[in-house]
């Protein structure tokens, strides 16, 4: 009796685990997406984004920017909600403007994953960039 109630606990415990993206974590999506743009390759950043933002007016955003990097911390927790999970990761971006002049501002992104549920696609369970605090924003 007392193993299968052990047994049961160990079940719900592993149940209740917070979903695994389908692909890789946060930050090393984020250092992708970062090191993207700073070989100008925005189509396929933008592709790292939960938007319908024209590549046009995406690209337009970074014209200003001759260098482009950052440095990437940890992930927060994933907090879920709605079936999807959100996490925030601090970043430090930097690099040096068109006009020569340097530039650095610390902020954070936030990153979500929709959980393995009927009908999330591969893609929807990987993580993405759904938020970002740091220039250029795109409010």
């Amino acid at each position: 009796m007392a193993v299968r109630l052990l047994c049961l606990i160990a079940l719900c415990l592993a149940g209740a685990a917070p979903a695994r993206a389908a692909g890789p974590e946060p930050e090393q999506v984020l250092r992708h997406y970062f090191a993207l743009l700073g070989r100008h390759e925005h189509a396929a950043a933008l592709r790292l984004r939960l938007n319908d933002m024209p590549l046009r007016r995406f690209a337009a955003a970074f014209r200003p920017y001759l260098s482009y990097h950052a440095r990437v911390g940890r992930a927060g927790d994933a907090d879920g909600a709605a079936g999807s999970s959100y996490t925030e990761v601090p970043v430090r971006i930097y690099g040096r403007l068109r006009s020569g002049r340097s530039f650095s501002e610390r902020g954070s992104v936030t990153m979500r994953m929709v959980h393995p549920i009927p009908g999330a696609t591969a893609a929807e369970r990987r993580w993405h960039i759904y938020r970002t605090d740091i220039a250029p924003r795109f409010d």
